[in-house]
């Protein structure tokens, strides 16, 4: 039995625990057989992998693989294009009534006569555009009036977002949104990819918080998606779609030097680099380790509720602070073994305790993790830094608490 041990981050750092959750989930979608993972043993563990027969070339030969089958017409760059549902711009110009009606991309311009029409929706810089545009229907006075024609047209109502990105600004037309968002999962091939789908959570139409009726569509979100969302971005765009370009154009000798940390190749060149996407303080990390982190989000699924923010695996808040939180254990485990500790209430119950000093199991939740084999639990809890409007999110150091005996 052969195996791969990852780049060397403390169990402290929350990075290492998702880039070996989502590695070996690669390599079981990949089909690869007696898949175990663990921890290394002494004084600087790192998280390792192994397998029948697994080496170096099968595991960067897998993950190469996988952001190839995802890199052309996938669910991971599908955008949507949303605009207000029939949004109307009346502007009185001279005795033209001028009327603007369209769905996304496209825009209706009637021009006739009529009195004077109040202006109910009218931006500056769609009434420049649709002045130019009655400028030349009116060059030819035989046919300007009475006249219906169709231009092209963008403006601040209408935005390009990716489709399934979980935490996004209101759409205008959730109907039409969710629908595209689930004609999108109805094509999902891998069973990795409907985790990871459903894991990511969605955003919220529904009220997420008892005082208020408006939705809050963060409230949807898995709280281990913590993409930056200055200027409009979001995780499929600014993490997946990019990442997925970037290790389709790495060789596997490459990327198998970045997993095992013998070189850092990242997508932002930036001594301040995001791409660990609040996995980790802000700073270099090899693209191919931080695609497979963003695919360890599949192994925390979450399930949405009305007037709470969503149940989320491996997560507590306390006192207004959220945490996120991993495990220490001490023999192998198979993919099916992580994935059921980490969805567990014994592990948040036994987090939670730890961190408020609170036995409200009475020692159940410590008991049930221990017949698994873990020996500790991690906690993050989580920075919010960065302006008021785009929040910036991080997993700090992690808190080690070993389980009661």
């Amino acid at each position: 039995m052969n195996g791969i041990t990852l780049a060397g981050s403390k169990p402290d750092i929350l990075l290492s625990h998702m880039a070996l959750y989502g590695l070996l989930g690669i390599l079981e979608q990949a089909g690869q057989p007696g898949l175990r993972a663990c921890w290394t043993a002494g004084m600087n563990p790192r998280p390792r992998i192994t397998g029948d027969r697994l080496t170096g070339q099968l595991v960067a030969d897998a993950v190469l693989q996988h952001a190839r089958d995802r890199q052309t017409d996938s669910w991971l760059k599908a955008s949507y294009v949303d605009c207000a549902e029939d949004l109307t711009l009346k502007l009185n110009l001279a005795d033209v009534n001028v009327c603007f009606a369209g769905p996304a991309g496209e825009a209706h311009l009637v021009v006739n006569h009529g009195g004077a029409v109040a202006s109910n929706a009218a931006k500056s810089d769609d009434e420049g555009r649709i002045r130019k545009a009655i400028r030349e229907l009116q060059k030819d006075p035989e046919s300007a009036w009475a006249t219906v024609k169709t231009i092209k047209f963008k403006g601040r109502d209408e935005v390009s977002r990716g489709l399934m990105s979980p935490r996004q600004t209101p759409v205008h037309n959730w109907t039409a949104f969710q629908d595209a968002r689930h004609a999108t999962i109805n094509t999902l091939a891998g069973v990795i990819d409907h985790r990871l789908a459903a894991a990511l959570g969605e955003p919220a139409y529904w009220p997420t918080t008892s005082r208020a009726d408006a939705p809050r569509p963060d409230g949807g979100a898995s709280p281990f998606e913590m993409a930056p969302r200055n200027s409009g971005a979001e995780i499929m765009t600014s993490r997946f779609a990019k990442m997925v370009d970037a290790i389709v154009g790495r060789t596997p000798n490459s990327i198998i030097a970045g997993l095992t940390g013998n070189q850092v190749e990242d997508v932002d060149p930036e001594s301040d680099s995001r791409s660990a996407t609040g996995f980790a303080t802000p700073g270099p990390v090899d693209t191919a380790l931080a695609w497979c982190a963003l695919w360890g989000i599949a192994n925390l699924p979450c399930s949405p509720r009305m007037h709470h923010r969503v149940l989320a695996s491996a997560y507590t808040r306390i006192e207004r602070t959220d945490y996120l939180i991993a495990a220490a254990w001490r023999n192998p485990w198979s993919p099916g073994r992580l994935r059921s500790v980490l969805a567990s209430r014994q592990l948040m119950m036994a987090a939670t305790e730890a961190i408020t000093h609170v036995a409200s199991s009475e020692g159940a939740a410590d008991a049930w993790l221990a017949g698994r084999g873990v020996l500790a639990v991690i906690t993050f809890a989580i920075e919010v830094a960065g302006s008021a409007s785009a929040p910036e999110r991080r997993a700090l150091v992690g808190q080690y608490h070993s389980l009661s005996r």
